[in-house]
């Protein structure tokens, strides 16, 4: 078989419709499930521009127009004229030039949990020390609130507000310090589950032999010490809410099948018990670790993952998103200028180290070091001298030759940030590293930004 007969092939049998436009949003590929999604064969769709599509009412929004406005991957959820409810995650492919040659397109249906949240009316349930939950959490505090929709986050925002938007389990991953806790308690607060519960576990922590109890509950007398009463789990507990599992790869192999269970049927069989329970949960997951690794040394059920991740979210290190640092900064500093009732700003070289450090604890390392350097600088303008010895050793062996901002004039780069409102921008037309173009006119931007 040739290689593109059996790519029709795999395209043909997915689950999950694939569509294909050229640059301008002409329909060249649709596979069959869009009869499914749209009423229509493929060859109705085939030629047609996407946004003649959706005047005509066949979906809304259009996913392929907003990415090649953006040049870069967009998801969200769409609707269509047959009442489905889809997850668009819509990708462009470059030609050698740049420009774009091809948008891919893939759709998840979401019908199905989309139709679960609407039939159910839940009573709101007050919010407790236990859960954790409260209106004026449902924000990002830190992970998006500063975060510009050109960032490297940008398409994990698109993700994010589907997800808050829809009841699908969702898996978080990312690095140590990243504000994977975070971003599922915003998911859970932005959601129709707001009212119930948001309980969390942290899987290493539990021994594996308290760990299924803790989860499921159990029954009186189900093992020596066990309340006479018996006790519920986690799953039942969040009835009406959502589970946070945090590092969800440090689940045993013995548990998981009964959590697959309970994923699928939103059932469950306390410990020493015989009848099941029932618990209508959301599962919201997080782990630091490659699960599709672990699925292929034997450590992780491939059918629990596929359910766990309907929705996927990679939170990117903070050193893939460096020119973000100095937005992250000043909102963090102003948290702590209410909690310690100071005022205290970052000089352009302390600024500077900060994005040239690589930051490996992300950003609970970050707001650390913020925090460290409110309560330790004794001057209201915190400079280099007050930064951590690890910090300070980084930038000094890693000190540049001889530095070529000398033969651009402050006022030639001044008048460059005008013209883009980016440093990073004018890092990259003139040469510099961000930190020595903030290191030269941070003073400036931050003027700029108080005006604008």
């Amino acid at each position: 078989m040739a290689s593109s007969d059996l790519y029709t092939v795999i395209c043909e049998h997915l689950s999950d419709e694939i569509w294909v436009t050229d640059g301008k949003g002409k329909t060249l590929y649709v596979n069959q499930r869009c009869e499914d999604f749209y009423g229509v064969k493929p060859e109705v769709l085939l030629g047609r521009n996407v946004q003649d599509l959706e005047e005509e009412g066949y979906f809304s929004p259009a996913v392929t127009p907003l990415v090649i406005e953006k040049r870069r991957q967009v998801a969200l959820p769409q609707r269509t004229r047959c009442g489905k409810t889809l997850l668009i995650t819509a990708t462009p492919v470059f030609d050698e030039e740049g420009g774009i040659r091809y948008v891919v397109a893939s759709s998840k249906d979401l019908t199905v949990w989309d139709n679960a949240a609407k039939s159910e009316k839940r009573r709101p349930k007050p919010a407790s020390a236990e859960t954790g939950t409260s209106s004026d959490a449902a924000s990002l505090d830190g992970f998006l609130i500063p975060v510009s929709r050109e960032s490297a986050t940008s398409c994990a925002i698109d993700l994010v507000e589907c997800a808050a938007s829809s009841d699908v389990n969702v898996l978080i991953t990312g690095e140590t310090g990243t504000g994977k806790t975070m971003l599922a308690q915003y998911i859970h607060n932005k959601s129709r589950r707001s009212g119930g519960p948001f309980l969390k576990l942290s899987c290493p922590t539990v021994p594996e032999g308290l760990l299924e109890s803790e989860l499921f509950g159990y029954r009186a007398g189900a093992f020596t010490g066990a309340s006479r009463s018996g006790k519920p789990g986690l799953l039942q507990m969040a009835d009406g809410g959502s589970v946070f599992l945090d590092e969800i790869g440090d689940l045993p192999m013995s548990i998981q099948p009964k959590l697959l269970q309970a994923v699928e049927e939103h059932r469950f069989i306390p410990v020493g018990g015989t009848a099941s329970t029932h618990s209508d949960m959301r599962i919201i997951s997080a782990t630091n670790q490659d699960l599709s690794s672990l699925v292929r040394a034997g450590r992780f059920r491939s059918d629990l993952l596929y359910r766990l991740s309907v929705l996927n979210i990679t939170i990117p290190p903070l050193r893939q998103r460096k020119k973000e640092i100095p937005e992250y900064v000043e909102h963090f500093m102003n948290r702590l200028h209410q909690k310690y009732g100071v005022n205290k700003r970052l000089n352009p070289g302390a600024m500077g180290t900060l994005l040239e450090y690589d930051w490996p604890g992300n950003l609970r390392e970050l707001q650390h070091v913020l925090e460290y350097l409110v309560l330790t600088s004794p001057k209201p303008m915190i400079d280099e001298e007050n930064l951590p010895e690890h910090l300070r050793r980084k930038r000094s062996c890693a000190a540049p030759a001889p530095d070529k901002g000398e033969k651009y004039s402050r006022q030639s780069l001044i008048d460059l940030y005008d013209k883009t409102h980016s440093t990073y921008r004018v890092a990259k037309a003139v040469g510099l590293s961000q930190s020595t173009v903030y290191r030269l006119i941070g003073d400036y931007v931050k003027e700029s930004r108080g005006r604008a």
